[in-house]
C-alpha cells in the first residue's frame, strides 16, 4: 500500500495536514501558517504570535483566549479555594 502524503494540495488554495504531522508539530487548528518559497519548493513554518503570558504586579497572568471554552479554570479554582476555607 503507498504510503499517505503527510501534506496534500485538496484545491487551490487548501493544504492538508496529516493527523501525524499535526501531532508531531504540535500544529492545532486557528494557528496561522507563513508559506516560503525554499530551494525550489516550499517552506510551511508556524507564524509567531505575541505571547499571551504577561507580568501584572509580580503575578504571571494568562492574557489570551483558552481553546477550551467548556472548562472556567477561575472558577474551579475559586470553589476549590472556597471549599477548602469552609471545611476550616
Amino acid at each position: 500500500m503507498p504510503a499517505v502524503p503527510d501534506i496534500a494540495l485538496e484545491q487551490p488554495g487548501l493544504i492538508t495536514v496529516s493527523e501525524d504531522l499535526r501531532k508531531q508539530l504540535g500544529l492545532v487548528p486557528g494557528m496561522s501558517l507563513v508559506v516560503e518559497a525554499a530551494n525550489g519548493g516550499i517552506r510551511l513554518r508556524v507564524k509567531r504570535r505575541p505571547t499571551h503570558l504577561v507580568y501584572e504586579s509580580h503575578v504571571l497572568v494568562f492574557t489570551g483566549e483558552l481553546l477550551d471554552k467548556e472548562t472556567d479554570f477561575v472558577a474551579e479554582d475559586r470553589d476549590q479555594r472556597m471549599a477548602t476555607l469552609v471545611q476550616q
